[in-house]
């Protein structure tokens, strides 16, 4: 508090005590003890105190409200410097991302190359080039980048969950070869996604002739499933960006009618808190 707020603090109810003091002594001194001389003395010394009295109120409201427009003109001033100063750390922050989103990309186009390379496995070199590249992807999202990643698969620009897809198959075909169409992967989120991993389940037995290898099932529902092997690039999925998935091959042993329907799961692993997954079914095509 400054001086003159705590002297007016003081003075104002000390100069209103004052003016009703005067009052009060004015009211209650006998008639025959108050002269014309007396009377005037009171009246005059209650205008002043009651004057001063209002004088000092009047500056006390002054000084208060200016001090209240000081404050909010400081108030507006420090808003204006953080949102200054916001912008500037905003902008600081896009430039990084946009150097990060290059060096993202730069690793996926290497990795598609390396992919690319080798028809089959790839040997201990690649396979290292790969996780160093895949790590550096990782660093340069940032932990957490891919919680907005929102990958969807698709089949025919449709979501594939719930779909039943036909396939051709020749009628006196033993054992029975069948592919399954070559579903894709679109990010609709705002950031990249993790490197892809899937896996595919089914309802019949069957084997593969493709790049997806059999592996034992964690979904009770379904008795077969696959991984995508070594032959499916280690890779992201950018923002907007549409990927396509590996088709699967496969073939079955036992007897499959043409109104009998497969159940399939496919998951896919894009290193969100839960993968992408859809439901379909597989039939044959009538001839």
């Amino acid at each position: 508090m400054q001086t003159a707020d705590l002297v007016l603090a003081i003075l104002v109810p000390v100069v209103t005590l004052a003016a009703g003091w005067a009052g009060v002594e004015m009211s209650l001194t006998p008639p025959d003890r108050m002269t014309s001389g007396r009377r005037l003395i009171y009246r005059g010394a209650f205008i002043v105190f009651m004057l001063a009295a209002i004088a000092l109120n009047i500056w006390q409201t002054t000084r208060n409200a200016h001090q209240q427009d000081l404050a909010k003109n400081d108030l507006e001033t420090q808003t204006r410097e953080f949102q200054q100063k916001q912008q500037e750390m905003s902008n600081k922050v896009s430039e990084q991302g946009g150097k990060l989103d290059a060096i993202t990309h730069f690793e996926q186009q290497f990795l598609t190359f390396a992919a690319q390379q080798h028809s089959g496995s790839p040997d201990a070199q690649t396979k290292a080039y790969e996780a160093m590249a895949l790590a550096v992807m990782k660093t340069a999202q940032g932990p957490g980048a891919t919680s907005d990643a929102h990958v969807q698969i698709l089949n025919d620009n449709h979501d594939l969950n719930g779909q039943t897809i036909f396939v051709n198959v020749p009628n006196a075909a033993q054992p029975v070869a069948f592919t399954l169409p070559q579903f894709r992967l679109h990010n609709s989120g705002g950031h990249a996604s993790g490197s892809l991993s899937a896996r595919l389940y089914l309802s019949k037995q069957c084997g593969s002739i493709s790049n997806w290898q059999q592996t034992p099932s964690d979904e009770q529902n379904f008795p077969v499933a696959f991984f995508l092997g070594p032959g499916f690039p280690a890779t992201i999925v950018n923002p907007q960006e549409t990927w396509n998935l590996e088709p699967f091959g496969g073939t079955i042993h036992e007897k499959w009618d043409t109104d009998e329907i497969i159940s399939a799961k496919l998951k896919l692993f894009y290193g969100a808190t839960q993968p992408a997954e859809a439901h379909f079914f597989i039939r044959r095509a009538k001839p």
